[in-house]
C-alpha cells in the first residue's frame, strides 16, 4: 500500500499554497526523492492542463535540487529541517512537508 505525504509551499511573506498529496511506495525516502516526485508530479499535471506545452521535468528537478543546496528553498518535515539531499523523511500520516521559498530583500 503506498504511503502518502501532504506537501505545502510557503513563503517568508506568509503565503501558503493548497496542499499537494504525493504517493510513495516506501515508508522512508530521501529529500532528493521527495523533490524528484514533487517536481515530476507538478510537471505532469501542468503538461496535461496545457496541451501545447511539454515541460521537461528533469531540468526542473535539477534546478530544484540546486535551489535546495544553495539555501533558497528550505524543506521542513514534521519538526525537522532537512539539511542535505540525502536526509531521510519518514512517511507517516501525521507528518507533512513544507517547502519554504526564501524571498530576497528588495534591492538585495
Amino acid at each position: 500500500m503506498p504511503a502518502t505525504l501532504t506537501v505545502h509551499d510557503e513563503t517568508t511573506a506568509g503565503d501558503r499554497s493548497d496542499p499537494i498529496v504525493l504517493e510513495f511506495l516506501a515508508e522512508e525516502i530521501t529529500v532528493r526523492e521527495l523533490i524528484r516526485q514533487r517536481v515530476y508530479q507538478e510537471v505532469q499535471d501542468y503538461n496535461l492542463r496545457i496541451e501545447q506545452s511539454d515541460l521537461d521535468w528533469r531540468g526542473r528537478y535539477a534546478k530544484a535540487c540546486r535551489e535546495f543546496e544553495c539555501g533558497r528553498v528550505l524543506v521542513f518535515h514534521g519538526d525537522c529541517q532537512a539539511e542535505r539531499l540525502d536526509d531521510m523523511v519518514e512517511l507517516t500520516p501525521s507528518v507533512g512537508v513544507t517547502f519554504l521559498r526564501l524571498v530576497p530583500l528588495a534591492g538585495g
